[in-house]
């Protein structure tokens, strides 16, 4: 079960239960540097289908998102915060603080950035 999506203004919510961020964790936990996943999820206000596409690099953090599909660019360190903060989840039942942190906005194809950033949160669903 994947985590439901919402786009707000400026931030992207990843929003979990127990299920899915068990199943989250152990999909991320297997990746490495130069992998990739591909993840069918929903947005929370339309509940339309939505591309999730997770791409492991070195360093820094990027984004892009455009009708129903997200590609991430996340850091080896950002990846390992992640999968803090979703064991967190599911031993403590909450994430806080919510903040993953601030990703670069990019094309698709990370070809150029964008000077604006996008927050990534991670949220229980209620």
């Amino acid at each position: 079960m994947p985590p439901k999506i919402n786009f707000t203004l400026g931030a992207l919510h990843f929003i979990f239960n127990d299920k899915s961020a068990f199943d989250f964790l152990n999909k991320i936990k297997s990746l490495n540097v130069h992998d990739e996943v591909e993840i069918e999820t929903q947005a929370i206000e339309s509940l339309e289908n939505v591309l999730l596409q997770i791409f492991i690099i070195k360093d820094d953090d990027f984004v892009f998102y455009k009708n129903n599909s997200i590609k991430l660019w996340i850091s080896e360190e950002s990846k390992e915060y992640v999968e803090y903060k979703l064991s967190e989840f599911l031993s403590k039942g909450d994430f806080y603080p919510a903040e993953i942190g601030s990703f670069q906005r990019t094309n698709s194809r990370m070809l150029f950035t964008k000077s604006k950033m996008i927050d990534l949160y991670l949220i229980k669903e209620i």
